[in-house]
Formats: structure tokens, sequence, C-alpha cells
């Protein structure tokens, strides 16, 4: 389930470039219920939702970021949970205002994007970008899609995910994936934390997938790799 948050500020509107830990704060803030809410956001592991970066149809890219030339954008969030989809609208609709740092920015229209068709084998894009990492010598090191330990990082993960949130654990694994490479561009997405600040190297990519549909509607619904609550992995289709 997927909805589309049009968004409308004052002209010149500036977005800086690592905005993801903003955005994910205004989405928990404004999911309607708010038992549901905390219960989310103190939830260790999987959250089973993701959003894409800021769509800014008239845009100047500056030194800092990029300003919206008549002060509209506005972004997509997606998940296979219905109920946090409705409390979103809900809570969206309810509280039509928000701040992005410090500028205020009114909730134009909130819409739900139409399912896609999907079936064993489909073309995506990313919306916002992909991040698989492994561990090695203690140390977390960010894959690049020219690592086979990228494509089996998103097959382990996409599986792990699907499993958790069915608790269908009988779904065929086999999964095949083949990334663009001459439309693969490589993001440094700064993310500030309570100890200090981590970057992390993700990717924007287009990308063919083959796998059981239910995956791949999931895939679409939840996102792709790592840290998808964070902004991280969303995909359209092609």
């Amino acid at each position: 389930m997927r909805i589309r948050v049009d968004l409308q500020g004052q002209p010149g509107l500036f977005i800086q470039f690592n905005y993801n830990h903003i955005l994910s704060s205004i989405i928990y803030n404004k999911i309607y219920d708010l038992d549901y809410a905390a219960e989310m956001h103190m939830k260790h592991g999987f959250k089973f939702f993701t959003f894409s970066q800021f769509i800014i149809p008239k845009r100047k890219q500056i030194k800092e970021g990029f300003k919206s030339i008549d002060g509209h954008l506005h972004f997509f969030i997606s998940s296979p949970d219905e109920t946090l989809i409705n409390n979103l609208i809900r809570g969206l609709n309810r509280h039509p205002d928000l701040t992005f740092q410090g500028q205020h920015l009114k909730i134009h229209k909130v819409s739900l994007v139409p399912k896609p068709y999907i079936k064993d084998k489909m073309y995506f894009k990313t919306l916002s970008p992909i991040i698989v990492r492994t561990k090695k010598n203690g140390k977390i090191w960010d894959l690049a899609p020219s690592d086979k330990l990228f494509h089996e990082g998103i097959k382990r993960n996409l599986l792990k995910k699907y499993k958790e949130f069915t608790g269908n654990k009988d779904v065929d694994g086999n999964i095949n994936i083949d990334f663009d490479v001459d439309r693969t561009i490589r993001k440094r997405i700064k993310i500030p934390k309570p100890n200090g600040t981590t970057f992390n190297r993700a990717y924007m990519t287009s990308f063919m997938m083959e796998a059981d549909h239910a995956l791949l509607r999931f895939a679409y619904d939840c996102g792709v790799g790592e840290k998808n609550s964070m902004g991280f992995g969303m995909v359209m289709v092609i």
C-alpha cells in the first residue's frame, strides 16, 4: 500500500542534501494513533515501511542542497502494513501543517497510489537509494552493486523481512537480480546519531528482479535492502 504526499511551502523553499532523519521523524509524528506510533518507534528490528526522497519538479541545486522554485514538492510512503498507512492518511489529513528545518509546509494532498500489476519478473528503479552492508574484521562495510555480496544481501534481507511479516516460511526463495550499471549512481548519506554521525554509501539504480510475485509485491511495498524505515530502498515499477 502506497501514498503520495504533496507539500506546499514558500517559493525558494530550501531542502538540504541529508534529510532522511528529519523526514522519518515527521512521518512518526503524523501517525494518527499515538500508542501505535510509540510502539512503532520503540520497536527493534524491521519497521516494515519505507519512504522516497523528495521529488521537486522545479528545483535549483545550490551548494548545501536544493531550492524549490515554486515551493512545491512531494514524496511517497509505502508499507505492506495497511494499518500503518491508514493511520498516516488520517494523521496527515488531520494535521496538515508541518515544520521542515524551521520552514512552514502545508500538506496539500494525500492520495493513494494505485497498485501496479506484479508478476514474477519485474523491472524497478529506486525512489530512494539502496544500502546493503556486511560485517568484516569487526567493522561494518557498505557494499556496491558490483559486489556479489550486495546481491546476496538483498535476497537474504528480503526473505527475512517477508517471512517475519507474513509468517510464511515456505515461500520460494529463488531470487535473481540484475542491476543496470549504466544507471547506478552512488550517494553519500549522512545520518546523525546520539553518539555521533555516520556516513553510508547507498545507490540509486535500476534493476530487474525475478522471484515469486508475492516477494516482489513485498519488495515494492516494504523496500529493498536495509534501513527502509530511514528512507532507503524504495522502488517504483518501470
